[in-house]
């Protein structure tokens, strides 16, 4: 979640405003912000709300959007490593990034802004709230 603590900070240096701004804005402690702006701590799913709220954008506009080329790497399928002599079947593309290994980042936002809306409207609590952000997020 590393990547969210930059986009928060991208995000309110980008409109000037101190941590303390952003931290009265979203009714958080300045620290709570730093913390999250320097990866020590997570924010959860309600504080992402927060956040958003504060910034007047989207949950999901607080992840960052992929803007380099997925980083690949081309692997020996297994078992294939023989003599030069034998046919090997092509080789296989792996993706080294796993939450960009989806086909659309737009989906794991679309999974992080129902989940949050969940959250809102009761349906599930903060923490169940939470710990679903971080599996989609890890899956």
């Amino acid at each position: 979640m590393e990547d969210v603590g930059r986009e928060v900070r991208r995000l309110r240096e980008e409109r000037g405003w101190s941590q303390a701004k952003l931290a009265a804005g979203a009714d958080m402690a300045v620290s709570g912000i730093s913390q999250i702006e320097t990866g020590v701590r997570s924010p959860s799913a309600a504080t992402l709300s927060k956040l958003a709220r504060a910034f007047g954008v989207e949950v999901a506009d607080l992840f960052p959007k992929a803007q380099a080329p997925l980083p690949l790497e081309v692997a020996e399928p297994a078992g294939h490593a023989g003599s030069e002599d034998q046919e090997k079947p092509p080789p296989v593309i792996v993706s080294l990034d796993p939450l960009r290994a989806h086909a659309e980042l737009g989906d794991v936002e679309v999974v992080i802004t129902r989940i949050l809306k969940a959250v809102a409207d009761g349906e599930i609590s903060p923490e169940e709230g939470t710990k679903r952000v971080l599996d989609a997020v890890a899956a």
